[in-house]
């Protein structure tokens, strides 16, 4: 890819496709991203990705394949823009034990996962989300535009970028939703 190509948001090399295996069975694609919040950098995605199971109820997503990935093939941006690296991670460790952190709110599973990185030296360049800048004098409304990307079915633009939508807040900010502290947005 041509070498002299530049980026107009951050964003586009922070959204990483990812693909997830048990063993060598392919059981589908998502979208994660990279946080390094000290030394070590840590892969976050959801948590129906890993599992392959509903957070709310925890029945199967797809009950025809009732089985969770044990890897996770990164797709890592390269060492000059528009080139791209593999990487694999396992999910379980040698005992079966997940390798990844799950979170918690009263009791409830969050639909969201912090997988350790181990294999990112080599022909790979990170591009963190970095979530200690916060916005304090952010105010979001309801109406408010926000965009969302990722790899929405596998979908990407060339050469692996991900896929921009936009949509609205769609509920108020102040108040959780379904007793869990999110928010609605609408994208079509």
């Amino acid at each position: 890819y041509a070498q002299d190509k530049t980026i107009s948001r951050i964003e586009s090399v922070q959204s990483l496709y990812i693909e997830l295996f048990r063993d060598n069975q392919f059981l589908g694609k998502a979208t994660g991203f990279v946080i390094k919040p000290l030394k070590k950098s840590y892969l976050i995605t959801n948590w129906h990705v890993v599992t392959n199971k509903n957070p709310e109820n925890g029945e199967w997503l797809n009950p025809k394949i009732p089985i969770a990935p044990n890897l996770v093939k990164i797709l890592h941006n390269g060492t000059t823009l528009g080139s791209y690296t593999i990487k694999d991670e396992a999910l379980v460790d040698s005992s079966n034990k997940v390798r990844y952190t799950e979170f918690r709110y009263n009791q409830n599973i969050v639909d969201v996962i912090a997988l350790p990185l181990t294999d990112t030296i080599q022909n790979v360049t990170l591009y963190p989300v970095n979530f200690n800048e916060t916005a304090d004098s952010l105010v979001i409304q309801p109406t408010d535009r926000v965009f969302v990307l990722g790899f929405p079915k596998g979908f990407r633009s060339a050469p692996a970028f991900p896929i921009w939508k936009s949509g609205l807040i769609a509920s108020e900010p102040d108040f959780d939703q379904e007793g869990k502290p999110i928010l609605w947005i609408d994208i079509f």
